[in-house]
């Protein structure tokens, strides 16, 4: 499955984890595009947008202030 995360803080980036773990095709994306970075060597795709996070998603999680 693939799946958005939108914002990745603590509990965005502890969920963008555990999908990857999971198997999941992760695509994260954070407004301050340094916090989602090291998701990056956890296995998730760093998207440099809100669009191209989500597109193809089949679900989008939304973690956001």
């Amino acid at each position: 499955m693939r799946v958005a995360v939108l914002g990745t803080g603590i509990m965005g980036a502890g969920m963008a984890r555990s999908l990857v773990r999971e198997g999941h095709d992760v695509r994260v994306w954070n407004r301050t595009a340094e916090r989602a970075a090291p998701l990056a060597d956890a296995g998730a795709t760093v998207a440099s947008s809100v669009r191209d996070a989500v597109e193809g998603a089949d679900v989008a999680v939304t973690m956001l202030f």
